[in-house]
């Protein structure tokens, strides 16, 4: 009754009588409506007088501190492109985890303008040309191939372009790995099988096709001559990732991503090796969700069902599951991944306080115009863009621009949870090796200070 009473005497003026912001004046409200209920001998004195003293609701903290704005606009866009009419009233029951999703909300727009206040020229650009620093980010469950959070940018209110869905941005290092991954799939000029140590060759080059020519530029001038695939991975080397492209085939390396799921345009040229084309943040998630998955492809879920005002099941999903590649080689390459954050380029992760098993890859473009985070753990992959929207250069790396605001969100997310680590199926099996054992495997002049898992073909 008291409930009840409270709502009645709150409906003629809400901001008035509410009971969060003026209790006293939203209790004098609801006594009258209980007295004039005693007038009209609805109720008795004494049960009005009971009613009258119950307290009145606690302001509950909400789950999110604004709604989920940009995934909403991706499920809204889903539903038209289903064609199901929302006219007549629709219960939509979406992948979205609150938790993730406001995490994933704070960490972009409080991470992106500490980035734009930690860096002088970003800084500078913000305040006196007024151009802003975008971020996004998508994450998704590997179990189910779930979007649990998507945020299309650090401020819907202000853009509600969603960078997620629309924004097509060069990958580039990002794409690296299915370049790998085509090698491992495929045979040495010596008909060995490629492996975690494969040795590359990292040197300037200049390579000729269709009367052009191409020359991989790559960060500072120092080339590192025969290495391990597993070095030329973590450590993004330009070169001999593109002659690792050339050697396997271009249009194998065409083939394994448009397996993943990548469904823009992509030229057999040998600029892909480098991620030199343009996608969607979402084609990447969908093309990564099925390498964390070990192979196995499924198409991306926001909606798990609707159903109609009345309950009537409109719409279930049936995503594609297809194997697109061997559990074997996925997770060799995964492990391979994972020496990223042990001690290739995003070995800053650690200091951000990632302490769980993680695989990951940088991505900056040339110039400097798009920075890049994909990071996954067996359960969880999360996807980070950090630019600006007309293709300024902003100086940024995939370490410095995406992985802090990778790292903030998946520490958070991962809060109290029991680390988990792969997997690995038959056909592998994981070996430490420490810096004693690679060194006389490999005449090379870089330190081996970390000992690192691999995984090897069984024979």
């Amino acid at each position: 009754l008291h409930e009840c009473a409270l709502l009645a005497a709150i409906v003629n003026s809400p901001g008035r009588y509410n009971p969060a912001k003026n209790p006293d004046k939203a209790k004098t409200r609801r006594t009258r409506v209980l007295n004039k209920m005693v007038e009209n001998n609805m109720i008795d004195e004494a049960t009005a007088q009971k009613a009258s003293a119950a307290a009145l609701p606690k302001k509950s903290s909400p789950l999110m501190s604004e709604p989920a704005p940009y995934f909403v606009h991706a499920v809204l866009r889903q539903l038209k492109e289903l064609e199901i009419s929302k006219d007549k009233g629709l219960k939509i029951f979406t992948t979205l985890d609150l938790r993730a999703q406001e995490i994933a909300q704070t960490v972009l727009a409080e991470k992106t303008k500490g980035i734009e206040d930690w860096f002088k020229h970003l800084k500078e650009k913000r305040e006196k040309e007024k151009k802003y620093l975008q971020s996004s980010l998508i994450s998704v469950d590997l179990n189910s191939g779930d979007v649990i959070a998507l945020v299309g940018g650090r401020n819907f209110k202000n853009t509600q372009y969603n960078r997620i869905l629309d924004a097509k941005r060069q990958v580039g290092s990002t794409m690296k790995p299915f370049v790998f991954l085509a090698a491992l799939e495929s045979f040495t000029e010596e008909g060995a099988p490629y492996s975690a140590t494969t040795t590359l060759l990292d040197e300037r080059f200049t390579h000729k096709y269709e009367g052009q020519t191409w020359s991989p530029k790559k960060y500072g001038d120092d080339y590192y001559g025969q290495v391990p695939m597993y070095f030329a991975l973590k450590n993004s080397l330009n070169t001999a990732t593109a002659k690792l492209g050339l050697a396997v085939g271009l249009e194998n390396v065409v083939g394994v991503a448009k397996r993943f799921g990548i469904e823009s345009k992509l030229k057999a040229l040998p600029s892909i090796t480098l991620g030199a084309f343009e996608i969607t943040p979402w084609e990447l998630a969908r093309a990564y969700t099925a390498l964390g998955r070990q192979g196995r492809y499924t198409d991306l879920k926001l909606v798990e069902r609707v159903e109609d005002s009345e309950g009537k099941l409109l719409y279930v999903p049936e995503p594609k599951q297809e194997r697109v590649a061997s559990e074997q080689s996925t997770s060799v390459l995964i492990s391979m991944m994972k020496q990223t954050l042990n001690s290739g380029t995003a070995k800053a992760a650690a200091n951000m306080g990632v302490n769980f098993p993680a695989a990951g890859k940088t991505g900056t473009t040339s110039d400097s115009r798009d920075a890049w985070f994909v990071g996954l753990t067996p359960d969880v992959l999360t996807i980070v863009w950090v630019g600006y929207d007309d293709n300024t250069t902003h100086g940024l790396t995939g370490a410095s621009g995406a992985l802090p605001l990778w790292a903030a969100y998946m520490t958070q997310l991962l809060q109290n949870q029991e680390p988990t680590d792969w997997q690995w199926p038959e056909g592998t099996y994981p070996t430490q090796m420490t810096s004693a054992e690679l060194t006389p495997l490999f005449d090379t002049y870089f330190d081996f200070k970390h000992p690192i898992e691999l995984l090897f073909r069984s024979q």
